[in-house]
C-alpha cells in the first residue's frame, strides 16, 4: 500500500469525533469539567483514570498513560496496523466494543466478503465466480472514491468526465480487500481465500494481485465480471526492475472493453488499451473499444464484431513499433472479414491518452486524427451507415437564407470524388465552437456515412453553426 500522506491522517484526526466513537463502541462516559472520564481499556482499572479531551480530540490514561488520537485509539483497541485503522475510518465500519489488546485482532471491522455456501464446487461454479467478483469490484469501487491519490491518478491522466467512475465500475486496489475476509484460521477464512486465489484476485502469498493499481472491469453485454484490468498509478520511474506498469488477472483474457458500443455503431473506434478507450470517452468519442496491450485481439473480439456487424475499424493503437507491428498484423485479417480499416496515426511514440493531453482541447484533437486517418484499403471505402439511437433527434437542417454562411468545411477531397453528403450531415469538427458532451465521429476521407450519436442514455446533441466573416 502506497504510504499514507500526513495531510489524510491529520484530516481523519480533526474530523472524526473520538467521544462518539467510543461512545460507539459502548463504553460509559461521565461528563467533568470540559472533559469526559471512564475506565481504562488498557488497563485494571478500578477508578475512571481515562480521560477524553473533547476540543482537543485526545485521550490520555493517568494510570498506564497510554494517549493519543482518534487513530490510535483504533489501531490499539482493535489491535490493527495503521493502514487497517485508516480503512476501517475512512469507510465509517463499527468497532467492537470489548478490550481486544495489543496483539493483532482476529476480528475485521469492514463488511466481509462472503464465501460460497460450498466451498468444493466454488472454484467451478460460474455463479459463485460471478458473485465474489462483483462483490471485489464493488469493493475496489469503494476505495477508488475515497482514495484522493488514485482519483489524481485519473485527473493527471486527463480521465475527469463525471460519469466515467460509476459507467465503467472504476476501482482502485489498496490491499483493504484482506481486511473484508474472515479470519484465515476459520474454515470460512479458509475457503474464500482459495476462492480469490483461483479468480486470481489474491496471489498465492495471500496478497492482492491489483495492489497499487487503478482496476477497470471488463464486463459482456450481462454486466459479467470476465476480467479485471490493473494500471499501477505510481509514476513508471518508480517502478521496481521488471516490474510493469500493466496487470491482469491471472486468466485467460476474455470479453470485450465496452462492448455495448458495437450496438450503437457500425462505425468503431480500437484502442490498444483501456486507458486510451477511456481518453476517447471522456471526449465525447463513445464508439470505441479496446484490447488489453498490441497484440491481444483476441477471438471474444473477432466474435463480437461478426456479431454485431461492424463495418468500419479505426485502429488507434500507439504510435510505436509493437502498436505498428500489432496494426499492421490485424489490419489485412479484418478487411479479409470483409471490415474496412483505417489507421490513427498519432506523432510518433505517443498514444492516445499522451496525445490528448500534450494537444487541447482533446476533443478537437482526437477528432483531428480520426478526420485525418489513413485508409489501409484499395480503392474507395464504402459507405458506412451507423445505427442512430431513438432517443437523438436528427441534426437541424440549416435555413436557405444562411445556408451559404453556414456551409461546412469539407475534407480533403480523395482521387475519387466523394458523393455529396446528406442534407442532414452534422459540421465538422472545425465549425464546433466547444467541446460537446458527445463528439460525432468527423467524416473520413473519400467516405459518406452518417455517424453513430452515441449510446441511448447520451443526451441530443446541439449544434451551434458560425458565420464565417
Amino acid at each position: 500500500m502506497p504510504r499514507i500522506p500526513e495531510s489524510e491522517l491529520e484530516r481523519l484526526k480533526a474530523e472524526i469525533s473520538l467521544l462518539r466513537l467510543i461512545e460507539g463502541q459502548g463504553h460509559a462516559l461521565q461528563k467533568r469539567g470540559k472533559d469526559w472520564v471512564m475506565r481504562c481499556v488498557f488497563h485494571e482499572d478500578a477508578t475512571a483514570s481515562l480521560v477524553v479531551t473533547e476540543s482537543k480530540n485526545l485521550y490520555h490514561c493517568f494510570g498506564c498513560n497510554a494517549a493519543g488520537s482518534v487513530i490510535d485509539w483504533v489501531m490499539k483497541t482493535q489491535g490493527v496496523s495503521l493502514p487497517h485503522a485508516v480503512q476501517i475510518l475512512k469507510l465509517g465500519a463499527p468497532l467492537e466494543g470489548e478490550r481486544v489488546g495489543v496483539g493483532r485482532s482476529q476480528v475485521r471491522h469492514l463488511p466481509s466478503l462472503v464465501a460460497a455456501p460450498d466451498a468444493a464446487d466454488a472454484a467451478t461454479d460460474t455463479a459463485t465466480q460471478q458473485a465474489l467478483l462483483r462483490q471485489v469490484v464493488e469493493s475496489y469501487a469503494a476505495n477508488l472514491k475515497a482514495s484522493p491519490e488514485a482519483l489524481a491518478y485519473l485527473a493527471a491522466r486527463g480521465l475527469n468526465h463525471p460519469e466515467l467512475i460509476d459507467h465503467f465500475q472504476l476501482g482502485y486496489a489498496n490491499k483493504s480487500l484482506t481486511y473484508r475476509l474472515p479470519p484465515t484460521h476459520t474454515q470460512g477464512g479458509k475457503a474464500i481465500r482459495a476462492q480469490l486465489q483461483a479468480l486470481g484476485v489474491l496471489r498465492e502469498s495471500g496478497h492482492e494481485h491489483l495492489n497499487g493499481c487503478l482496476v477497470v472491469p471488463v464486463v459482456d453485454l450481462d454486466r459479467q465480471v470476465l476480467q479485471l484490468y490493473g494500471r499501477r498509478i505510481v509514476a513508471k520511474s518508480k517502478l521496481l526492475p521488471g516490474q510493469s506498469p500493466h496487470l491482469n488477472l491471472s486468466r485467460p483474457l476474455q470479453g470485450v472493453f465496452n462492448e455495448a458500443a458495437l450496438i450503437a455503431s457500425k462505425e468503431i473506434i480500437l484502442c490498444e488499451g483501456l486507458i486510451d478507450a477511456m481518453t476517447f470517452w471522456c471526449a465525447g468519442y463513445r464508439n470505441v473499444i479496446a484490447t488489453l496491450g498490441a497484440g491481444n485481439f483476441t477471438a471474444d473480439h473477432w466474435q463480437a464484431l461478426k456479431h454485431h456487424g461492424t463495418r468500419r475499424v479505426l485502429i488507434a493503437y500507439d504510435r510505436d513499433d509493437a502498436g505498428n507491428a500489432a496494426a499492421d498484423k490485424l489490419a489485412p485479417e479484418l478487411m479479409a472479414a470483409g471490415i474496412e480499416c483505417f489507421r490513427v496515426l498519432f506523432p510518433k511514440g505517443m498514444d492516445a491518452n499522451e496525445y490528448a493531453q500534450k494537444v487541447q482541447p482533446a476533443a478537437k484533437s482526437l477528432g483531428l486524427v480520426l478526420q485525418q486517418a489513413q485508409w489501409l484499403g484499395k480503392g474507395k471505402p464504402a459507405q458506412v451507415v451507423s445505427v442512430v439511437t431513438e432517443a437523438t433527434p436528427a441534426p437541424p437542417k440549416p435555413k436557405p437564407a444562411a445556408k451559404e454562411k453556414a456551409s461546412v468545411p469539407t475534407p480533403a477531397p480523395a482521387p475519387a470524388p466523394a458523393p455529396t453528403p446528406a442534407p442532414a450531415e452534422p459540421p465538422s469538427l472545425a465549425a464546433v465552437p466547444a467541446p460537446a458532451p458527445i463528439v460525432a465521429l468527423p467524416p473520413l476521407p473519400s467516405a459518406s456515412f452518417r455517424p453513430c450519436w452515441g449510446m441511448r442514455n447520451c443526451p441530443p446533441r446541439r449544434f451551434t453553426r458560425k458565420s464565417r466573416s
